[in-house]
């Protein structure tokens, strides 16, 4: 088993535990400007969605859509 998964020293193997830590409520909620999810630690891959999903999605707040002219109604085009 050695040929395939190497031992690691105790230290090295305690120091990615740090990288599990998150606070869950500051997560950026902004697609384009949050981080992956692939870029956390495997272990919470699934609890970083589950915040994204309880979160909701993303509204953009004080934007104007801009609005034309349809026929005779006036429609978004977003």
């Amino acid at each position: 088993m050695k040929n395939f998964f190497p031992v690691m020293p105790r230290d090295k193997a305690s120091s990615g535990e740090s990288n599990k830590v998150i606070d869950f409520e500051i997560l950026e909620t902004d697609p384009s400007r949050r981080p992956a999810i692939s870029s956390y630690h495997p272990d919470i891959h699934d609890d970083v969605r589950k915040t994204y999903l309880k979160k909701g999605p993303d509204q953009p707040v004080n934007f104007d859509f801009p609005w034309i002219r349809f026929g005779k109604k006036k429609v978004s085009i977003w």
